[in-house]
C-alpha cells in the first residue's frame, strides 16, 4: 500500500475513532470523574492505559511509590471483578509513560505503572484491587482536587481482563471512589472504516492509472 492510500485510510479511520471516543467519554463522564480507559488488541500482548478527569478527595490519603502491593490504603480495594487470569499483586510499568497525577497538597508525580490484583481463585466471582504506581510518594489532602492525564503502555494483554467498566470500590486512597476503569477492544465501526479506506484508495489508484 503506497503513502497515498495510507493517507486516505488515516483520514477515513480518524473520524470513526473520534466518534467512538466522544461517545465513550460521554458515557463515562456520567459515572466517574477519574477515568482510566484501557485499550488493546487481543493477542497483541500489550494494552494502552489512558488517564483523564479529576475528582475531589473526601479524606486525607497518599499515593505511595513503594510497597504498593502491601499498602491497602493506597489501593482501590474491591473495585470490581475485572481480572480474568491469575495476576496476583503484580506491578506493570512503562519507562516511556506520559501519565501523571496531581493533588492540591502534594503537587505532581509521574505515573510509572499500575498494580493489578485478582482477589480469589475463580474469575467472575470476586472483586479485585487496583492502584497507580507513582514515581514518588504523593500526599492527598481532604478536599484536594486530584487530576490525572497522559497514557502508558503495559506488557499485559487485553485478554487478561473482562471487557466493560468497573467502579464499585469499597476503599480508595483519599476516598476517591469516583474512579472508573474501562476495558475495550477495537470496535467494528473502526474495522469497517479501515476496510472502506482501503477500498477507496484502490479505486483512486485505478482511476489515476486510467487517466495516465
Amino acid at each position: 500500500m503506497n503513502n497515498l492510500v495510507l493517507g486516505i485510510a488515516a483520514r477515513v479511520i480518524a473520524p470513526a475513532t473520534l466518534t467512538l471516543g466522544l461517545l465513550g467519554g460521554a458515557v463515562q463522564s456520567a459515572q466517574a470523574a477519574l477515568m482510566v480507559d484501557v485499550f488493546g488488541i487481543p493477542g497483541s500482548g500489550v494494552t494502552t492505559w489512558t488517564f483523564s478527569g479529576s475528582a475531589t478527595a473526601g479524606a486525607a490519603g497518599e499515593f505511595v511509590s513503594t510497597n504498593i502491593a502491601d499498602t491497602d490504603s493506597a489501593q482501590w480495594k474491591e473495585i470490581g471483578d475485572y481480572v480474568i487470569t491469575d495476576i496476583d499483586n503484580v506491578i506493570f510499568t512503562d519507562p516511556a509513560s506520559t501519565a501523571s497525577v496531581t493533588t492540591s497538597t502534594g503537587g505532581t508525580q509521574p505515573i510509572t505503572g499500575v498494580l493489578i490484583d485478582r482477589d480469589g481463585s475463580a474469575p467472575g466471582t470476586n472483586n479485585d484491587d487496583w492502584t497507580i504506581a507513582p514515581l514518588g510518594n504523593l500526599l492527598i489532602g481532604n478536599g484536594d482536587t486530584v487530576t490525572w492525564s497522559g497514557a502508558l503502555t503495559l506488557n499485559v494483554d487485553i485478554n487478561n481482563f473482562f471487557l466493560g467498566s468497573f467502579n464499585s470500590s469499597q476503599e480508595a486512597p483519599g476516598n476517591l471512589f469516583d474512579t472508573q476503569l474501562t476495558f475495550a477492544v477495537p470496535e467494528p465501526l473502526t474495522l469497517l472504516g479501515a476496510g472502506a479506506a482501503i477500498g477507496l484508495g484502490a479505486a483512486f489508484k485505478r482511476r489515476k492509472s486510467g487517466n495516465s
